[in-house]
């Protein structure tokens, strides 16, 4: 996955967004777990295109999928680009409910107003 667009970051994350509520519901974590990991390789790949995360995330903060909103929203943080917007996307996604997305995005928010920072995968 060396040369993509923006369309297949769109794609990848739609698509793993959508396998994420799959396992989600089924709390079949293992297989989540694997997936979690395609969306840091794309994120891997936008640390070095930041015009390519540029074109590519704000699109995403718009999905109807809550899992790929938040995952946009702090690949966006995290990369330091259109923070404004992706703070409002986790806070939005945070009131919605009480269900793991929910939790996902406050605690996204409350990591980040701590640290100042965000980290999609480890050193």
């Amino acid at each position: 996955m060396n040369q993509i667009t923006y369309q297949d970051v769109i794609n990848e994350y739609i698509r793993v967004g959508n396998v994420l509520q799959e396992t989600y519901k089924n709390m079949d974590y293992k297989v989540g777990n694997k997936e979690g990991k395609k969306i840091v390789r794309v994120f891997k790949i936008m640390e070095n295109d930041l015009e390519l995360a540029m074109k590519s995330l704000p699109e995403l903060f718009s999905s109807e999928n809550e899992i790929v909103r938040v995952k946009a929203a702090a690949s966006s943080i995290a990369l330091g680009i259109f923070v404004k917007e992706a703070k409002a996307v986790l806070e939005e996604v945070g009131r919605v409910g009480n269900n793991i997305n929910s939790f996902n995005a406050k605690m996204t928010l409350e990591v980040w107003r701590k640290q100042r920072y965000l980290k999609v995968y480890p050193e």
